[in-house]
């Protein structure tokens, strides 16, 4: 799948970026990144920060490429397109998207679904693409970085 193949499906749409929308997201990043460490949180919802941090990161690579997600399955697509933006593998996309099936479920279904384990892993990764994003920007375009 390329970003055009997103495109022509209507899961992605063009979208004009800024170096302030850029700072924004990576702002955000950080912030979840931070937040998710906190002790005393429930899984549940530590899961489901960092889970927000990596879709961040997804948005901030699509607006510097030149798009947004569109109004459907914007988390789904939004995973996926870390595969044509940052170059994700497809062992880590799958866990993505595992993750993202498991934090929905944590979030709308049930609780007490989200182990320790899945935490640690979730902020590990997150941690990952955000440094992954960083260099990108720099190595890509720099012109949004402020």
């Amino acid at each position: 799948m390329t970003l055009e193949d997103l495109s022509a499906s209507g899961q992605i749409r063009r979208h004009r970026t800024s170096s302030k929308e850029i700072t924004d997201y990576l702002s955000l990043i950080e912030r979840d990144l931070r937040e998710c460490e906190t002790k005393g949180l429930g899984l549940d919802w530590r899961f489901s920060i960092a889970f927000n941090a990596i879709l961040q990161v997804a948005n901030a690579a699509l607006a510097a490429v030149g798009y947004r997600t569109g109004r459907k399955a914007h988390q789904a697509t939004a995973i996926e397109s870390l595969q044509c933006t940052l170059d994700l593998d497809k062992k880590t996309y799958r866990l993505l998207d595992t993750f993202r099936t498991k934090r929905n479920v944590a979030r709308y279904d049930m609780t007490g679904t989200i182990s320790e384990e899945d935490v640690h892993r979730m902020i590990m990764v997150a941690n990952d693409l955000f440094r992954s994003l960083v260099c990108w920007l720099k190595d890509n375009h720099p012109h949004l970085m402020s």
